[in-house]
């Protein structure tokens, strides 16, 4: 995860509040592109685009581009034997187009990640969230399956209801014709535009051998924010997201 004060500057160009996800030795969730000159058209218009990485985009445009002022902060940041959390704030980066945009990463080891992302503009504008792989995707309804090698994961889009999803492996700006290189991008898109939007995602890595342990029992928005019940190998987890921090949440997960 990356959300940087240095902003998107130099070797630094990924964006703020991108992720990436190895599991079992293999990649499955990356960033994407393959440099085949310096500042060649693939190289400015795709892996320094935010489009390129597993983030977010607003009306299909990103953050500043190889700039100091594309900065990130990671506001809160947690680590156990059982749970690791993040929070990464990365508005400033979109040069006005977002007012703010925070993500939340929850890792219950090692079974199961719930991602939490707020993103709000000063008017409707469509929010593309955006995710990477290095094979084909199986996608359905409201889930999309990438193996590679020895590891899969599950990723559920559990809110917004009203999401369109989308998938091509080609690049918006190829690289040259020297560089044989196919990756896949998938697009989730609300079918309206809003001033604000909340998206919440369960990933759920595991050996392609297998199946995922882990299940879904109950997901729903609840009031401001949104409740979630998995049964995982080590037991049952309950996850309540809120927009803001600081006020009391319930759920009965029911």
């Amino acid at each position: 995860f990356k959300s940087s004060p240095f902003g998107t500057q130099s070797h630094g160009y990924e964006s703020n509040n991108a992720f990436l996800l190895y599991a079992f030795g293999e990649r499955l969730l990356i960033r994407t592109g393959r440099r085949d000159s310096y500042g060649s058209k693939h190289h400015k218009e795709w892996m320094w685009h935010t489009k390129s990485v597993n983030s977010i985009t607003v009306n299909g445009e990103g953050q500043g581009r190889r700039t100091a002022a594309a900065q990130g902060e990671v506001t809160a940041f947690h680590t156990s034997d059982l749970i690791d959390f993040l929070e990464g704030e990365a508005g400033r980066a979109y040069e006005g187009r977002l007012e703010r945009f925070t993500r939340r990463i929850l890792f219950l080891k090692p079974d199961v990640i719930v991602i939490h992302d707020v993103v709000a503009a000063s008017e409707a504008s469509s929010f593309e969230w955006r995710l990477h792989a290095p094979t084909e995707m199986s996608v359905s309804d409201r889930r999309a399956t990438v193996t590679n090698g020895k590891a899969a994961c599950d990723v559920d889009f559990l809110w917004p209801e009203n999401l369109s999803l989308s998938q091509t492996d080609q690049f918006d700006t190829p690289p040259r014709p020297r560089i044989k290189l196919v990756e896949y991008h998938l697009t989730a898109t609300p079918d309206e535009a809003a001033g604000e939007q909340m998206f919440v995602t369960v990933i759920r890595p595991y050996k392609s051998e297998s199946q995922s342990e882990v299940t879904i029992e109950a997901n729903e928005r609840t009031g401001k924010g949104y409740g979630i019940r998995l049964n995982t190998p080590q037991g049952k987890a309950w996850v309540l997201m809120q927009k803001d921090s600081g006020a009391d949440m319930a759920w009965d997960g029911q």
